[in-house]
């Protein structure tokens, strides 16, 4: 049960990792394309 509950933890600690770093990428290419929009107008 123990050994379950570390693997439990450490896939939260994943999924909460993969989140963060999707948000990231996303905002990274919102930003961008924001960028590239006003540059073309």
């Amino acid at each position: 049960q123990d050994e379950s509950e570390k693997l439990a933890n450490l896939t939260d600690e994943l999924n909460e990792a993969l989140n963060a770093h999707i948000d990231q990428t996303l905002m990274r290419r919102v930003k961008h394309l924001g960028r590239y929009e006003t540059k073309r107008t």
